[in-house]
């Protein structure tokens, strides 16, 4: 999976104390920051250290308005909708994808997934998706 095909959206708001974790860990993606008016240096800290991460700047739209706004301007096949406070770890953005690349088509929305020792495809199981051996 190229990460070309995954585009990031991450909608902030007086976030500067953990965003940069979050986009630390999403630097090989194209990213969108959505900055609903932060007052706390939020967006000029997104400039200053992840100047390839393209920032929107608009009135509070909340969480999906922004998410909407950051889809719009995003070219990848995925989205990976990040809240500023969360972070990705390892490879989850291409197991996400891998596994919306198997389904059939009626896959609609991946949603928020924690992984604890166990693999995609084995929650894929657990949660009676099919498919989900590959």
């Amino acid at each position: 999976m190229a990460t070309r095909d995954i585009s990031v959206v991450v909608v902030t708001y007086n976030s500067a104390q953990w965003v940069e974790r979050c986009l630390e860990s999403v630097r090989d993606y194209e990213t969108i920051v959505v900055d609903h008016g932060s007052t706390d240096g939020t967006v000029e800290l997104v400039r200053r250290r992840f100047p390839e991460a393209h920032v929107i700047e608009e009135e509070n739209l909340g969480m999906g308005g922004g998410n909407n706004a950051g889809m719009r301007l995003a070219s990848g096949r995925y989205f990976l909708l990040l809240n500023s406070d969360a972070w990705l770890v390892g490879d989850g953005a291409e197991q996400l994808a891998g596994f919306a690349d198997h389904c059939d088509g009626t896959l609609a929305l991946l949603g928020v997934l924690a992984v604890l020792g166990r693999d995609l495809a084995d929650h894929a199981r657990l949660a009676g998706i099919d498919g989900a051996d590959g």
